[in-house]
């Protein structure tokens, strides 16, 4: 089922009784079940909505809270996130229980719609995957990409009251670097450059290009390439400063770590493709980015040899598991990451 489908039910009000939403687009997964909440009457919401932890809730409970009756509503939601049922082992399902669950997706009472939801892939091998493709529920939210996303950007701007042409919403999207093959943006990202564009723009004009580029991704970007030409250039203590201002600007610690790690994935890529007869050009075009990035990272890269940049991508990998492990907190690890990368030969 695609996205434009699930949309026009709710839409409409002719909801199927279950749903699977998965996909590493977050922001479309709670768009979706903040559009199917909102479908319940505002006064008995609390007493027809259940939120059930999937990694902790078996059958039993599942069928429990899709049995109930609404109240003075005529149907309930049920939402069950992260199941383990769909991405990794099972723990709280027998075989039989896992498969009496498969059966009861086409069987959920008609005053109840039971929505499966997962942030990130799923294992689309697992018998509930199966079933919920067979059904034709099973919801794909991953990145938007063509017209889908300009009409989203479009009714972005538009909510806000400001308005933007369509080569403008192009440019836009071009410099935030969405659609790019190694892009690790999300739609929660562009929405918030977006509203960064709305709150110094006045109402009463029309978005542009030249506020776009003063504004946009684009900013983030010119510091990364600042922040790496240090590196190569061995100077810790200004990088370290880029990095500090950055967060002080309001770019998160792991954001400006993701980005520095994929500055260092492009430079590896575009050595390669370019050692590999590749022009600028094409480069750009195989690796669906902007030629200026594309020359940013071959020019970059003149500063490391291979194995140093596949050293460094390493080496933010690790300082990511660290991070997220709490055996170190997000602006010391990127500061001694960023230290040690200066002190690489």
């Amino acid at each position: 089922m695609q996205l434009k489908d699930i949309n026009r039910q709710i839409e409409e009000n002719r909801m199927k009784t279950a749903y699977l939403l998965h996909g590493r687009e977050v922001y479309i997964i709670e768009e979706i079940i903040h559009k199917l909440t909102g479908m319940l009457i505002k006064d008995f919401a609390e007493f027809n909505l259940s939120i059930l932890d999937g990694s902790e809730t078996g059958l039993a409970k599942i069928k429990e809270a899709c049995e109930t009756l609404p109240f003075m509503d005529q149907r309930r939601l049920v939402i069950v996130k992260e199941t383990e049922l769909l991405k990794g082992k099972r723990r709280n399902f027998s075989e039989d229980q896992e498969a009496e669950l498969i059966e009861y997706l086409a069987n959920v009472p008609e005053t109840t719609v039971l929505v499966f939801s997962v942030h990130g892939e799923i294992d689309g091998r697992r018998k509930l995957a199966k079933a919920f493709a067979k059904l034709g529920t099973s919801v794909n939210c991953d990145k938007l990409r063509g017209n889908e996303l300009i009409n989203w950007v479009k009714s972005q701007f538009e909510s806000r009251g400001m308005a933007i042409s369509l080569s403008d919403i192009v440019y836009f999207l071009k410099l935030s670097d969405y659609e790019s093959k190694n892009s690790e943006k999300t739609l929660q990202d562009i929405e918030n450059e977006i509203i960064k564009l709305c709150s110094y723009v006045s109402p009463a004009d029309e978005i542009t290009k030249a506020a776009i580029e003063r504004l946009a991704a684009v900013s983030l970007e010119n510091d990364i390439f600042k922040l790496i030409d240090c590196i190569g250039r061995k100077q810790a203590a200004e990088a370290i400063r880029i990095f500090d201002e950055m967060t002080v600007q309001g770019s998160s610690a792991m954001m400006v770590l993701s980005m520095i790690a994929r500055q260092l994935r492009l430079m590896l890529q575009t050595r390669e493709l370019k050692e590999s007869g590749y022009s600028p050009k094409q480069i750009a075009q195989k690796l669906e980015i902007h030629p200026f990035v594309a020359g940013k990272a071959l020019s970059e890269g003149a500063a490391f040899s291979g194995n140093q940049v596949s050293r460094a991508i390493d080496e933010c990998a690790q300082t990511d598991f660290r991070i997220k492990s709490g055996l170190i907190g997000e602006r010391l690890g990127i500061e001694l990451l960023i230290a040690e990368l200066c002190l690489k030969k």
